[in-house]
């Protein structure tokens, strides 16, 4: 089961800037997803600005909706971050646990719970069987009719400021990303995806 927590790590600001013609409250859940993940793994809180920046000038934005998932590879790169793509649930638990965090493309697939045009949302650990999960959103989503539903059939169950969910549940509601464009008929048949993002170790980093 996945651990869903609510966070306002970010404040007000979010409301304040601007991003894709609203603001990054409004649209920019990939930027304060990979912003968690990347806290989560070193305790440092990211600027939201220098990210909006990164998207900008890099043709992330998708006009008036959000944003594209090369983002999170521009992102790992940028922080020196390992980053793996992987399409299994199962493998994803024991990777998290194990240290790495998770970046997730929810879509507006079956009960549409988390989102019904397109919504990132990180996963920054596990605990009794379970991922924790960061949605800025997610407070206002479990008074909606389809999350009542599977809050009472045990799909979901609310705590404060969390909720569990049922792994194999969430990853029915979420879109099966590919490592790169071209590479999408590969992995027609996935279910599934999650960026996997980690710190690169000294070996890894070449010296200067």
């Amino acid at each position: 089961m996945f651990l869903f927590r609510t966070m306002m790590q970010y404040g007000r600001d979010v409301r304040k800037i601007s991003y894709n013609g609203k603001t990054v409250a409004e649209s920019g859940c990939a930027l304060m997803s990979c912003a968690n993940a990347y806290r989560a793994m070193t305790g440092k809180k990211l600027d939201i600005r220098d990210l909006v920046k990164l998207s900008e000038q890099n043709d992330c934005m998708v006009p008036g909706i959000g944003t594209r998932w090369k983002f999170v590879f521009l992102f790992a790169e940028k922080y020196n971050l390992q980053i793996e793509i992987i399409h299994n649930v199962w493998q994803a638990i024991d990777a998290i646990g194990s240290g790495a965090t998770g970046i997730v493309s929810a879509h507006n697939r079956n009960l549409q719970i988390f989102t019904k045009v397109g919504h990132w949302m990180s996963i920054i650990g596990t605990r009794d069987s379970g991922f924790i999960v960061y949605d800025s959103q997610l407070k206002t989503k479990l008074h909606a009719p389809n999350a009542r539903a599977a809050i009472k059939s045990g799909l979901m169950r609310p705590m404060k400021r969390k909720v569990w969910v049922d792994a194999e549940f969430l990853a029915s509601e979420v879109k099966p990303e590919f490592p790169e464009p071209q590479n999408a008929e590969s992995f027609a048949n996935e279910e599934f995806g999650i960026a996997l993002l980690r710190m690169k170790k000294c070996s890894d980093t070449k010296s200067i």
